[in-house]
């Protein structure tokens, strides 16, 4: 979201559902609903989903007289560090768990690597398990983030069909989190 304080209406938008401070754990989040500060139950990502989708409904077809516009900005912190054990639902590791990650480079760390996130290199808070091990556990997490950010879109997209919006709706999709896993012995953001 960074839009300045989460706690206070930014301009243009009657609604936001966002998380402190522009980040917070995956799991459990606090969050903050139109300048509201609550604890937050469940996946993050599934979260903000539920969320749009419910905003969506609000605005639908049964509760829009004529033809009035909407708009909807969707701030998911996925594919964002930390991807440990612990920072994903199960479902994702039990999906990525035989992956090979044959198309990720295992590249030795970079001689002027920073520390920005996780690493087979370094882990924030936890003990070393060896390089490899906490290779596949982060690529899992950072894959399974961007396949529950990926079926949250498409959960997306599939209320816009139900509302019957496909064919006058323009869905735009960027990312300003393009996170090195290994790339030229980076991990993170350089």
């Amino acid at each position: 979201w960074h839009m300045g304080n989460s706690v206070e209406p930014q301009h243009g938008f009657s609604k936001w559902f966002s998380v402190p401070l522009g980040h917070s754990p995956y799991v459990d989040p606090p969050v903050i609903e139109n300048g509201e500060v609550v604890p937050g139950k469940g996946f993050l990502t599934d979260m903000i989903t539920e969320k749009t989708i419910e905003y969506m409904r609000e605005l639908g077809p049964t509760s829009r007289s004529g033809d009035h516009p909407f708009y909807i900005s969707v701030h998911y912190t996925a594919p964002h560090s930390p991807w440990g054990r612990l920072t994903q639902p199960d479902e994702w590791y039990e999906y990525y768990k035989d992956c090979t990650f044959d198309s990720v480079p295992n590249e030795p760390l970079h001689k002027n690597a920073i520390f920005s996130c996780e690493s087979p290199y370094f882990a924030f808070g936890t003990k070393a398990k060896g390089e490899e091990a906490l290779r596949q556990e982060l690529l899992s997490g950072y894959f399974g983030a961007i396949a529950a950010m990926d079926r949250g879109i498409g959960q997306i997209c599939e209320e816009l069909k139900r509302q019957g919006l496909t064919e006058d709706t323009i869905v735009i999709f960027t990312s300003d989190n393009g996170m090195n896993t290994g790339h030229h012995g980076i991990w993170g953001k350089g």
